[in-house]
């Protein structure tokens, strides 16, 4: 697996990702879920859960308890004493046709079982407020039909718990749809024909360098409204008759679709004639409306 500690300044969280490789995109997830909160850790298994016929790669399970995945979260927790903590694991909602649909984009269950909102304290509101903000439903596992199976259960980084003081543990299930919002858009082949299609060149750089060494544009240069509603459209919507009507409506700008090479995510840069850059738009934003 990989172990990354942050220096310095830093949140009490720790964010686990035991199962990066066989629940999409909660990778991307769980890696931007520890920078906003300026988790003190990180914590990604290694391992496919199937890599071996005998089930002793899957590192929650309870029988395969000795491995370096555990032995970190221990030692995290033993190290920092009577310190106040949140340890905060990461997974896919799982396919349950048997079972009741949710409506939730993301479900927290904690290791102490169901509580109310006005019980939570600073650490925990805080973690809501971030999964919140991008105008996901947020729901807990409080037995409701909906939501029967995602308990913490005896997931085995939870167990620690009963010999540290001062901690929590919580497991955020994530959905599929909010999962698509953190997938590297260097996989998103519709986009890509799409972009060939109109041929719109798409470039892959450092996003932050290229609008750094951008022409500037004159002061008060902006981009029509009826443009920023089209391109709002497209964000929302993905469909490639918006992007057509870009090209057909605002003929005197020029639109480029660059690839973060950090990020990997997709953006629009748009240009006026003289190639001053007027705007860039992240494509499949997590919030379209900002």
């Amino acid at each position: 697996g990989t172990y990354v500690f942050r220096m310095g300044p830093s949140g009490n969280y720790v964010v686990q990702i035991p199962r990066p490789i066989s629940e999409l995109n909660v990778f991307e997830f769980g890696v931007n879920l520890f920078d906003q909160l300026k988790a003190m850790a990180l914590l990604i298994g290694g391992s496919h859960p199937l890599a071996n016929v005998d089930g002793s790669s899957d590192i929650i399970r309870i029988e395969n308890k000795v491995n370096l995945f555990n032995l970190v979260n221990q030692v995290i927790n033993r190290e920092s004493l009577n310190q106040n903590m949140l340890l905060v694991q990461c997974r896919a909602f799982g396919n349950r046709p048997d079972r009741a649909p949710t409506d939730l984009d993301k479900i927290i269950s904690l290791k102490q079982g169901t509580m109310t909102p006005s019980g939570f304290d600073p650490l925990m509101v805080h973690l809501v407020d971030i999964l919140k903000k991008d105008q996901s439903t947020v729901g807990f596992a409080d037995g409701s039909p909906g939501v029967v199976g995602y308990e913490v259960g005896g997931i085995t980084q939870s167990l620690y718990l009963d010999q540290s003081t001062n901690k929590e543990f919580v497991v955020v299930w994530v959905s599929s749809t909010s999962r698509t919002y953190y997938e590297q858009q260097t996989e998103n082949r519709i986009q890509d024909q799409q972009f060939d299609a109109l041929n719109i060149g798409t470039n892959h750089a450092d996003l932050f360098q290229t609008i750094t060494d951008s022409k500037p544009c004159a002061s008060g240069a902006q981009i029509p409204p009826a443009m920023i509603r089209v391109l709002g459209d497209y964000m929302e919507t993905g469909d490639i008759v918006c992007l057509s009507k870009l090209l057909d409506q605002f003929t005197n700008h020029n639109f480029e679709r660059l690839i973060d090479i950090s990020s990997k995510q997709s953006f629009m840069l748009v240009r006026s004639d003289d190639g001053c850059l007027l705007a860039v738009a992240n494509l499949l934003p997590l919030n379209s409306s900002t």
